[in-house]
């Protein structure tokens, strides 16, 4: 018997040990749902139990009922339209049964966050200042990018260098300073020109949540000026079979482009599968005086899968998959190039694929334990026509003439490849929600360039051509083979020592191991030069967070929070060699970690 044989015959005997030993600790939540101002039973309504991913609606007599869920307390969610959102905590021993009375209102005010605290928190009881974008918002606006859907909330602005993938800017601090996650998992890649940003399709976004500053600790190293993280579309258990399907064709006018987002799911009480695909091509965009944009056109593609299965009612395993390519993408004014280049993304794709299991415990204490880990490779590609005057120098053999070298066209590439691993619990102990956990990540880069060079012998008197055109093909690596390693361990606390008082106390240790390969001048032709030897770094970073709010009045709140956070230098900080067509730009291994303090 193979190794894989052993493996997948040891997983089902584990699906269904598990299966029969939990069945007899489930039970059943039933209930109804009214209008409070009408009396009337409410029809159609989402109703769902985030702690078990578990959703179903209200039938026609305002009914609702989840059957087969584990003992322990949960919360239950209900977010109609038109009406508040309400969410109440259950607890199951055997069976429950819930009343829900909704309060008409067109405009609901009060968010959700998932992410900020580890776990479900209200906006209101987080100390710092986190904002939320929805679903709804890229529907009604169709932003092209995200950082221009972030800059409608306070605090937050765009640098836009292009529309396809400009930065936010969060307070004043932008590119390393804040970090980048899809669904938890980091989004690593260079800033000097920006790409990670565009590379999440619009309509698979389900929320955005970003947290202004180093308000949590959770995150670590690059939190010092908040956190991105985006929440993709996935599946829900239901108690019985279902589908859903939808397309969403939009026209931009101001680009002359079309976008079409198509997804289809289906999905029951122990299993849930969904697909999505979206397209975008635009052309140059128009700025607000009417005058046309040059190299501002992109066009790019994205395919997601989910899928869910419940091994048995406390284990939950869960696995996705992201595939975004660019197949061209314009940069017209990245400022690392040279002011008349003209700039492109000809090929450039993420791809996610993440496992994600879930474990809800018998023990009190222990409410949840989630495992999560994640295979993220980003490839960078970028075409760059320099248009940068030639550079002459003095012919060695013949002190009468000139070698003038004149820079045609370069091609930077790069892979970033990001892996890791999260493992968290959800620890509640009296009045103290805990979130503990430890984190692991690495980014492996590599990277290569291309410059194609003209290469002529001038005469000094008169400039005069002597010789034809040679065209010289140049090999070399801008930034060397290198790796960053950072893990650490955490733990946040929040807790209410009055009625009137929340408290937040955290605190996070990283060890960031960096290390590169020599490099040298140049590889093709060979080169003797050495530009980066051989180096290895050790950093270890603390942060921590203290926050509390207190309620004066239902309408008045003192909030205060008080932070110190950290970011270890990047690969490109540290090691960076790249001439890009007449613009030099070289980092510094010896570069200092950066160190903030948040009031």
């Amino acid at each position: 018997m193979n190794y894989w044989k052993r493996i997948a015959i040891g997983i089902l005997v584990f699906t269904v040990s598990h299966s029969s030993a939990h069945t007899a600790g489930a039970g059943d939540i039933t209930g109804f749902v009214k209008d409070l101002s009408t009396g009337e039973y409410v029809r159609n309504v989402p109703i769902i139990i985030p702690e078990l991913n578990l959703e179903t609606k209200t039938d026609e007599k305002g009914t609702f009922t989840f059957t087969r869920v584990p003992d322990g307390t949960y919360t239950v969610r209900i977010s109609g339209i038109g009406y508040e959102s309400v969410s109440r905590n259950v607890t199951v021993n055997g069976s429950a049964r819930m009343e829900f009375l909704l309060e008409q209102k067109p405009f609901v005010t009060e968010e959700i966050v998932s992410t900020a605290r580890g776990r479900e928190t209200r906006l209101d009881d987080i100390p710092g200042s986190v904002e939320v974008v929805t679903d709804t918002d890229f529907l009604e606006s169709n932003p092209v990018s995200i950082p221009v859907a972030l800059s409608r909330k306070p605090g937050i602005s765009v640098n836009s260098e292009m529309p396809w993938s400009s930065r936010p800017v969060i307070r004043g601090l932008t590119k390393d300073q804040i970090i980048l996650l899809v669904d938890g998992c980091r989004v690593v890649t260079a800033t000097a020109t920006a790409a990670q940003f565009g590379t999440i399709a619009n309509g698979d976004i389900e929320r955005i949540e970003v947290l202004k500053g180093p308000i949590s600790v959770l995150y670590g190293s690059g939190s010092t000026g908040g956190v991105v993280n985006v929440i993709t579309r996935k599946g829900h258990f239901t108690p019985g079979p279902s589908y859903s399907f939808g397309i969403n064709p939009t026209y931009e006018s101001g680009a002359n482009g079309l976008s079409v987002y198509e997804r289809a799911g289906w999905q029951n009480s122990w299993f849930y599968m969904g697909l999505s695909q979206s397209n975008r091509r635009y052309t140059d965009y128009r700025a607000a005086d009417g005058l046309r944009i040059p190299n501002s056109q992109f066009e790019d593609r994205q395919t997601q899968v989910n899928l869910g299965f419940k091994l048995s009612e406390r284990h939950v395993l869960e696995g996705r998959y992201q595939y975004f390519s660019v197949l061209d993408a314009g940069l017209p004014g990245a400022a690392s190039f040279p002011k008349n280049a003209l700039a492109t993304y000809p090929t450039t794709s993420r791809m996610l694929a993440d496992v994600t299991w879930t474990w809800r415990p018998r023990a009190a204490w222990l409410q949840e334990s989630r495992f999560n880990a994640y295979y993220q490779p980003v490839d960078r590609n970028v075409k760059i026509i320099p248009n940068s005057p030639p550079t002459d120098q003095t012919n060695p053999l013949d002190d009468t003439q000139v070698i003038r070298m004149t820079p045609m066209v370069l091609y930077p590439e790069a892979d970033h490849l990001v892996s890791g691993a999260r493992w968290q619990n959800n620890i509640v102990i009296g009045s103290h929600n805990i979130v503990a956990g430890m984190e692991g990540w690495q980014k492996h880069m590599t990277s290569d360039r291309t410059r194609i060079i003209q290469k002529e012998i001038i005469d000094k008197t008169t400039g005069a051509r002597i010789s034809e055109p040679e065209t010289i093909t140049i090999k070399d690596t801008p930034v060397p083979e290198s790796w960053q390693r950072p893990a650490g361990i955490f733990a946040e606390d929040a807790f209410e020592p009055g009625k009137r008082t929340k408290i937040t106390l955290g605190g996070r240790i990283d060890q960031i191991h960096t290390e590169n390969k020599k490099a040298y001048m140049t590889y093709q032709p060979p080169s003797d030069v050495l530009l980066w030897d051989e180096r290895r770094d050790n950093d270890v970073s603390w942060s921590f967070v203290a926050g509390g709010i207190h309620t004066i009045t239902e309408g008045i709140d003192l909030n205060l929070t008080v932070a110190r956070s950290f970011r270890s230098p990047t690969l490109e900080e540290r090691y960076l060699y790249a001439d890009l067509g007449g613009k030099l730009t070289v980092g510094d291994p010896e570069i200092d970690p950066e160190k903030g303090t948040f009031i």
